[in-house]
């Protein structure tokens, strides 16, 4: 069963797992800084979008402030796992800090390159 697609919430929680209406596909919204203290809900959140379904993964990185090493693992560890069961994770939208880091990761491949 697919729910409605919508923006990430305001407030104080830094992410959301939302499994779309498109089928196949899961989208996990980071917002804010994400470190080390944010990441086991990351991977508990990212968990939940790729148990949601059988289809992708996009990450919207778009209202992202700040990320770093911790961020990155999770992402590399869901893309490793979503592999190994024949589905893809993309990364939508970086914000600039994201992108920074994306591109010193040499993850670049992972961002969606289209508009919106």
């Amino acid at each position: 069963m697919a729910l409605a697609q919508s923006a990430p919430l305001d407030g104080p929680a830094a992410l959301l797992a939302i499994p779309s209406t498109l089928p196949g596909r899961a989208t996990v919204w980071l917002r804010g800084e994400q470190d080390l203290s944010t990441a086991t809900a990351v991977a508990e959140d990212m968990a939940r979008a790729i148990a949601a379904g059988d289809g992708a993964v996009v990450v919207d990185l778009s209202r992202v402030t700040f990320m770093d090493a911790s961020t990155v693992s999770t992402i590399v560890r869901a893309r490793e796992f979503l592999r190994q069961h024949d589905r893809s994770l993309t990364l939508r939208a970086p914000s600039t800090c994201a992108g920074r880091i994306i591109a010193l990761c040499d993850l670049t491949q992972l961002v969606d390159a289209r508009p919106g």
